[in-house]
């Protein structure tokens, strides 16, 4: 997700969270569309927005009243709706990072805005009729029709939610991923109009009850465009002087050309010795021809690989003759001396006089 704008596109099923007097919503429907940015591998941040629609139960049956709705899609036809919609911010952490396959992690905050409405769409009073169960026995619902002011009052709010959500993911293709999960959206309360003046809210029978949480399972993708595109990435690796005698210093460099920064290096120099450097110095004490490797491993893991041969070799050898005495008559003796320096230690050196 690093550097990449993902649109996101879901639908799926939620239920309202109430006390038992007031469950008298079907699970409803919802549409969401997020828009997000990933900061990171891990981490994305975003907007999102739900179409949320739910019915009024059909509770004429008394042991549905008084078990409520619970998971019963059994509605009222064209009887009372509520919809609602969610304005919010969230975060993503995604627990694999750029792994094709993921779970994640959800947490986000924003507005939930609800009404009551007729099949038409228009918001209801709290004395409408179809509200009422002496007039539509279907209706399981038993709210004050009147504030403390003796006033019909409308039926929508809005309130600060929190959230969190599991989920998991599955990319394709680098531009595309499916997603699966779950929300928990808490609602706070702050931001309602149902306040003391109007004296209506409660969890007791007659009293309205103010959703209290939502709970959402859904399926989708997402779409990402933008973002870093790495090129192939070349490695390569050079050794200065690349030949010579025991002990032999030599200075690497390793450098790379496409993938995507910031790059590691890794350099095997052939005798045991290692460097993460970019550019390390390295002593070889020992003759001998060796295969130094540097590989380079990009921002996004990609790894290419380069190779360079060090000859070390036996310093040179230097042969000294000495006689003594250098001049006198005939007959004349001489004791001569012969010394070697340099050359490979491991090896015989013989000496030939030629006098």
């Amino acid at each position: 997700m690093e550097g990449k704008v993902g649109l996101g596109l879901h639908a799926g099923l939620y239920k309202l969270g109430l006390t038992d007097h007031q469950d008298a919503w079907t699970p409803g429907v919802f549409l969401n569309a997020d828009l997000k940015y990933g900061v990171s591998s891990n981490w994305a941040i975003g907007v999102e927005g739900n179409w949320m629609r739910t019915y009024l139960a059909d509770l004429s049956d008394e042991s549905k009243r008084s078990d409520g709705a619970g998971m019963s899609f059994d509605k009222i036809e064209d009887g009372p709706q509520q919809s609602a919609y969610v304005a919010g911010l969230f975060a993503q952490y995604r627990f694999l990072g750029e792994s094709t396959f993921s779970p994640y992690l959800t947490v986000g905050t924003g507005l939930y805005l609800w009404k009551w409405t007729d099949k038409d769409g228009e918001t209801l009073m709290s004395d409408d009729p179809s509200l009422d169960p002496a007039t539509d026995p279907r209706v399981g619902l038993d709210i004050p029709t009147l504030d403390k002011a003796g006033n019909p009052y409308e039926l929508k709010d809005q309130e600060l939610y929190v959230s969190g959500g599991l989920g998991f993911d599955v990319f394709p293709a680098e531009w595309l991923s499916f997603e699966l999960g779950g929300t928990f959206r808490y609602l706070t309360h702050v931001f309602t109009d149902f306040t003391d003046d109007k004296d209506i809210v409660g969890t007791d029978p007659g009293q309205l009850d103010l959703p209290k949480a939502v709970g959402e399972v859904y399926a989708g993708l997402t779409f990402y465009f933008g973002g870093q595109k790495c090129p192939p990435s070349t490695a390569a690796a050079t050794a200065s002087p690349a030949s010579g005698p025991v002990p032999m210093t030599v200075q690497f460099d390793g450098s790379v050309t496409g993938g995507c920064p910031e790059y590691t290096y890794s350099w095997i120099f052939g005798d045991g010795g290692t460097s993460s450097d970019q550019r390390p110095s390295y002593t070889y004490q020992t003759v001998g021809d060796y295969n130094v490797s540097l590989s380079v491993t990009d921002s996004k893991g990609n790894v290419s690989m380069s190779s360079v041969a060090v000859a070390v070799t036996c310093p040179r050898l230097t042969a000294a003759a000495s006689g003594n005495p250098t001049s006198g008559k005939v007959p004349m003796t001489v004791k001569f001396d012969g010394t070697a320096t340099g050359g490979c230690p491991d090896a015989t050196v013989t000496y030939s006089w030629d006098f």
